[in-house]
């Protein structure tokens, strides 16, 4: 079967919503296996590094939805070696916007070059990064109750516009269009 993997932070994952309105289970049907690797308060480190565990280069039936969060969000340590809260990056690191540029062109161009850019839809929620970058934005039209994460309505429109992008971008993925009519 087909096999859509997702990366991102806790917006992936579907915080605070039942499981079967996230954006991840509505990609899925009885062709296509979607596999959400999102995780809390990770960024696009933690997703290039999972995504290089799934990735088999042989593959022709693995696409890769990334949805890039806030950028600080990476793994950094204190002088005593000690995993920094992504919360406290903002406030304990002196970071600016040519290093996060930078660290994620690295990335999205790794990424690109060596998985495949047609095989990888790039998204985020945050504009802290050029938009020129990214196939598709994560809006929180609705949100859950603690009003940091997106709710079930922009889980669908997010699933519904990835649905396009994958029907425009892969011709394998067919059942979308029979089913959705996208």
């Amino acid at each position: 079967s087909n096999q859509i993997y997702t990366f991102g932070c806790s917006w992936t994952y579907g915080w605070d919503i039942p499981q079967t309105q996230t954006f991840t289970h509505l990609l899925g049907d009885e062709n296509v296996a979607v596999h959400n690797y999102g995780a809390g308060g990770t960024g696009l480190d933690f997703a290039v590094k999972t995504l290089s565990e799934v990735y088999i280069p042989e593959s022709r039936r693995q696409i890769f939805i990334i949805t890039v969060p806030h950028y600080f969000r990476r793994t950094w340590f204190d002088d005593d070696g000690v995993v920094l809260r992504a919360w406290q990056v903002k406030e304990l690191v002196n970071i600016n916007e040519y290093n996060n540029y930078f660290n994620f062109l690295h990335n999205y161009e790794l990424l690109n070059t060596f998985v495949g850019s047609n095989k990888i839809i790039w998204g985020t929620w945050d504009k802290d990064l050029p938009d020129e970058h990214f196939d598709i934005f994560f809006e929180r039209i609705d949100h859950t109750e603690d009003g940091l994460h997106p709710g079930p309505k922009a889980h669908k429109q997010y699933a519904e516009k990835l649905k396009k992008i994958i029907n425009k971008r892969f011709k394998k993925f067919e059942s979308y269009k029979s089913e959705t009519g996208y």
